[in-house]
């Protein structure tokens, strides 16, 4: 919603009290969202992502993602599925 809010005033230059009360999202909800800092599974998304890139080169892109995947959750102590290795 508040992603939505902010392409229309970008492109169309409107009030923002207007697309505010249209969308019913109170202001200090949107001025929260725009001032957010990076969320935590956005950092670690990206963090994962330096780490599939580094081997995918290491290995000269013979390495799969469902070998990746294996590898990663052999290796950390944390579950990351084969989907979220596809989507990045």
């Amino acid at each position: 919603m508040y992603l939505a809010i902010q392409e229309v005033y970008d492109e169309q230059k409107g009030s923002l009290s207007e697309l505010w009360e249209f969308a019913r999202v109170p202001r200090s909800a949107y001025y929260k969202w725009i001032n957010q800092k990076t969320r935590a599974n956005e950092k670690f998304n990206q963090k994962l992502c330096a780490l599939i890139k580094d081997a995918y080169e290491e290995k000269n892109g013979i390495v799969g993602f469902r070998q990746m995947t294996k590898k990663w959750n052999r290796e950390k102590d944390v579950h990351v599925n084969e989907k979220r290795f596809c989507a990045l």
